[in-house]
């Protein structure tokens, strides 16, 4: 993993459990159970109690708390998933897709998803951002947090097995 990649999910691991400082903080950060957060696949059940909180509140969310939001869980979903298949199967990465809304200036918050994501040993990838950003916009209609986890770890297990 190159330096600037492992120094953006270090970050994003930082502002999620609160010691980044105040101005780079998460939506509803108060009711984060951050004590809880082991980057086990249990954990994730936190998470999706967070991002549920965080969907009945997101009007009033500023634009930068929203980012964090987005991407510190998405890199946390990202840990576990990783730390919970075969050693070889998942690895960050970036996404080589240019992106899609036309700009080239800035980030857009659809484009989270290009910022890192988490690459498949055979080339194809799963997108954390992805799924926190469906239970931020759908709430309790949208795929848990922790069922795509598990589906990814899974597949990884498959995959890796003789």
């Amino acid at each position: 993993m190159d330096t600037e990649l492992k120094s953006v999910i270090d970050f994003y691991a930082r502002v999620l459990a609160g010691q980044a400082g105040p101005e780079l903080g998460m939506a509803c950060a108060e009711s984060l159970e951050r004590e809880l957060l082991d980057y086990s696949l249990e954990s994730l059940h936190v998470i999706d109690r967070y991002l549920q909180g965080v969907h009945g509140a997101q009007d009033g969310i500023l634009t930068i708390a929203y980012a964090n939001t987005i991407i510190g869980t998405a890199i946390y979903v990202g840990e576990v998933i990783r730390r919970g298949s075969p050693s070889t199967e998942y690895r960050w990465g970036r996404n080589e897709t240019p992106a899609m809304n036309g700009s080239s200036s800035g980030v857009a918050l659809g484009d989270l998803s290009d910022i890192v994501l988490l690459s498949h040993g055979t080339g194809g990838a799963i997108v954390p951002a992805d799924a926190v950003l469906r239970i931020i916009r759908r709430g309790a209609q949208a795929p848990t947090i922790h069922s795509f986890a598990l589906s990814a770890i899974r597949l990884a297990w498959t995959a890796a097995s003789p």
